[in-house]
């Protein structure tokens, strides 16, 4: 539903000269932070949207002081009328508790619209039965997330070609749970033949795998003294850290039978398993149909679900508003479909192996808190922003070529994840094109061996609890890329590009130490930059030839 002052949103020229509101008309949204309150206490779906991406400190607003408000919404009319009638514009917030933009989208398909809807009823139901004011239900987005995970399967060749396939048997791990009965989970051996559940309408591969931080407090790991419990008796889902609960109810509900988690299918103090099973690490993560990133929890024990806000913060859907413009030269009234944006603490971006976790899984279901999200090799999607859209492939800007302001503006746009990935995957397809430049400035080169070295430089970045980890957390991707390439791996570099290779460097401006000498030595050979532990390190950017000045 929508309050009264959402049902008729009708943006006008401001009385005020305030500098934001040049070339823009405006509406007070609310005059009264109390006025707001009552309108989300009342079930308004804008408000709350418009609630869910402000702050809660109130501060000074000249443009509410001068206008008498306490939420006004900003409207651009730049372009004039047939960009204000028939383009896709944002919509400003400017208010007490901060400023926020929602962004105009395309109006949702009715599969799309439905998934959000039952999913705010489920939530709405969970709170109710519990008592409380917001709840999460596990499964709740399920069928959002179904949505995702069926067009990728359909239409993604990409996808297809990264994930290894349907999971051949000699590419299942070594272990998997049971998640039939995810209140009830059983570790099974995967074995010269393929596993069955419990039950029949499953089969044993497709599998998900679960990337999660660790963190702190106390951890459930499958050892020598309880494996064969774990295997006869199986482990109540209660007993388990929170986040292992959830991904067991998520795969569940997804129309998985089978789950891979490190700390369950690892057995931790044995230690040939645990050299042969993170050897196979990258393996586990490719050959899954569907990695769960749980990006929203500081440790196994921070689930997969944050609880939403009481204060409706927690509203994530796109909403559907009927405006109303009107400015010298311009009278427009449509429909606009606004979303807003759910961003919060990522714990997985600084942990070492969840790099080649990223890169080698073509599919990924990502619970960041507020929201869940979809990556895959060829599209994103989010709660707030439901449609997939296109994920900007590296293809494009496969030339780090030109000049280095270019080539971070390129890097920034496609990622070292999505580059690797194409190097592994499509490499053919990585050519790169000519410099744009009618060579004037010297060429960055952006080959192969380059893309391996900016995956390193953002490596240096992570984290790893053990340092003997260095090379082992990049071992499937070296192998991969190697195989791919045809190149001879050394400790990190590439023999066929050593002399690039060693011109690497520890950043100054890093506060972590530098392996002290015994370390250095057992980690790898002193000539490779993982043998200097984990701190940043940087590489002298390689030219694919000297500068030369331009002829006349």
């Amino acid at each position: 539903m929508l309050c009264a002052r959402c049902q008729a949103i009708h943006f006008q020229t401001p009385a005020s000269s305030h500098p934001l509101l040049a070339g823009a008309t405006t509406y007070v949204l609310h005059t009264t932070r109390q006025s707001l309150l009552e309108a989300i206490a009342d079930g308004c779906r804008f408000c709350s949207l418009v609630r869910s991406q402000l702050g809660d400190v109130e501060t000074a607003s000249p443009v509410c002081d001068e206008l008498g408000a306490y939420v006004v919404l900003r409207f651009s009319v730049s372009g004039g009328r047939a960009a204000v009638a028939n383009g896709l514009r944002s919509v400003g917030i400017i208010s007490r508790l901060g400023n926020a933009i929602l962004d105009e989208i395309r109006e949702l398909p009715e599969a799309y619209a439905t998934a959000l809807e039952n999913h705010a009823r489920g939530r709405q139901s969970a709170a109710q039965q519990q008592g409380v004011a917001t709840s999460h239900n596990p499964v709740a987005n399920i069928q959002l997330a179904r949505l995702w995970r069926d067009e990728c399967l359909r239409n993604h060749s990409a996808c297809r070609l990264a994930s290894a396939g349907s999971s051949p048997l000699a590419s299942l791990p070594t272990r998997l749970l049971d998640v039939t009965d995810p209140d009830r989970l059983f570790l099974v051996e995967t074995g010269p033949t393929p596993p069955t559940t419990t039950d029949t309408t499953s089969s044993a591969p497709p599998y998900v795998a679960l990337s999660y931080a660790w963190g702190a407090g106390e951890r459930f790991l499958t050892l020598r003294e309880n494996v064969a419990t774990l295997r006869a008796a199986g482990i109540a889902g209660s007993a388990l850290p929170r986040t292992f609960r959830d991904a067991a109810h998520a795969a569940r509900a997804l129309g998985y039978g089978w789950l891979w988690i490190d700390a369950l299918c690892i057995v931790q103090d044995d230690e040939a398993d645990v050299a042969r099973e993170l050897a196979r690490m990258g393996d586990v993560y490719r050959c899954a149909e569907m990695t769960l990133a749980a990006q929203g929890a500081a440790s196994a024990h921070g689930g997969l679900f944050a609880p939403a806000s009481p204060s409706g913060r927690g509203v994530l859907r796109p909403c559907r508003v009927d405006i109303v413009v009107s400015a010298p030269g311009i009278a427009v009234a449509r429909a606009a479909t606004l979303a807003g944006v759910a961003n919060g603490p990522d714990f997985l971006a600084a942990r070492g192996w969840v790099l080649q976790e990223e890169v080698l899984s073509s599919r990924a279901l990502v619970f960041a808190g507020a929201q869940v999200a979809w990556e895959c090799m060829q599209m994103t999607a989010r709660e707030t922003v439901p449609v997939p859209r296109p994920r900007r492939l590296p293809l494009a800007f496969a030339a780090l070529a030109s000049d280095g302001a270019l080539a971070r503006e390129r890097g920034r746009v496609m990622g070292n994840v999505e580059a690797m990935r194409m190097r592994l995957f499509a490499p053919q397809e990585m050519l790169a094109p000519e410099s744009a430049d009618g060579g004037r400035l010297p060429r960055r080169r952006a080959n192969h061996f380059d893309a391996w070295y900016a995956l390193v430089e953002e490596y240096s970045n992570k984290q790893l609890t053990n340092a003997g980890d260095t090379l082992q957390a990049l071992g499937r991707l070296s192998a991969m890329f190697a195989q791919g390439h045809g190149t001879s791996y050394l400790a990190g570099l590439w023999r066929e590009d050593l002399v690039s290779g060693l011109a690497w460097y520890v950043a100054v401006n890093d506060e972590r130490e530098v392996n002290d000498a015994d370390t250095r030595r057992r980690v790898a050979p002193s000539w490779s930059w993982a043998s200097v532990g984990k701190v940043r390190v940087r590489y002298v950017p390689t030219l694919t030839e000297p500068h030369q000045p331009a002829s006349s």
